[in-house]
């Protein structure tokens, strides 16, 4: 009974520390009865505490998020105290930071309403080449002048899924293409379609994403040293990769990213087509 005594004795240490990084040590065989149970303990330990570094950070960027709208908010409102009337500028100003931190609260809504299984996905037929065009005449208001904005092949495809959000997905990828893509460059959007399966393009002729940064580009607010700087706000990944990620592979799809410095990046949304 000794090795029991020891998970005991251990699991109540790792309990009054609130240390998760502790693991239960065992000299016997890994297979008997006690070698399992201490494995299966040391798998739940190390679960947990993947689990509670993910909601550390999650809160932590939330925070970060947060912050830069109220302050904004905060100083705007503290000048016009100061002038002692309103401002037209500082009054846009607050608009737009009220803005921010509704789809910011939104998103978040979505990602919580999705992840806990409570938020309904609406199937049927869509034609996908039919709401890429409309969400691409938003995107144009979105680029203007300052970048091309091109549709390339584009074939006729029904998909099984939800219209909304759908357009989502295409929406998110296309708006950070363009707002990740220097004056004067270009973003191409394809859509084309194999015997079962369509294929989404996005490619901009941004600075790219570096490769360690790749693997985690769908993490929510995930902050790379080097992918702060691909964002002229600082805001790093945002929301909008992990929301059209989650959409993505709840239609039966995936979502893939390739990308190099100062070459571009691309993404490409694989889903079933229609029976």
């Amino acid at each position: 009974m000794a090795p029991l005594e020891r998970v005991t004795d251990t699991a109540l240490q790792i309990t009054r520390a609130d240390d998760l990084s502790r693991r239960i040590p065992y000299q016997g065989s890994a297979d008997d009865e006690v070698g399992k149970l201490i494995r299966s303990f040391n798998q739940t330990l190390s679960r947990l505490e993947n689990l509670f570094e993910t909601q550390r950070r999650f809160i932590a960027d939330v925070g970060h998020e947060l912050r830069t709208p109220l302050t904004v908010i905060k100083g705007n409102v503290d000048l016009m105290r100061r002038i002692g009337c309103s401002d037209d500028e500082s009054l846009v100003g607050i608009d737009n930071e009220v803005d921010r931190l509704t789809r910011l609260v939104g998103d978040l809504l979505l990602l919580a309403q999705a992840e806990s299984g409570k938020l309904p996905l609406d199937s049927r037929t869509v034609e996908l080449d039919t709401l890429l065009l409309e969400a691409m005449q938003q995107m144009r208001v979105l680029a203007g002048e300052r970048l091309t904005l091109r549709l390339g092949e584009i074939d006729q495809v029904l998909v099984c899924g939800d219209q909304d959000r759908l357009k989502q997905v295409i929406v998110n990828l296309v708006g950070n293409a363009i707002k990740y893509t220097p004056d004067g460059g270009e973003v191409l959007v394809g859509l084309s379609k194999t015997e079962s399966q369509t294929k989404l393009v996005v490619s901009d002729t941004g600075p790219g994403i570096p490769a360690e940064d790749l693997p985690h580009v769908f993490e929510r607010f995930y902050r790379g040293e080097k992918s702060r700087t691909r964002s002229k706000d600082g805001k790093g990944f945002g929301l909008g990769l992990s929301i059209a990620y989650w959409i993505v592979r709840n239609h039966g799809g995936r979502i893939e990213v390739d990308s190099k410095e100062g070459q571009g990046t691309t993404f490409c949304v694989w889903l079933p087509l229609a029976d």
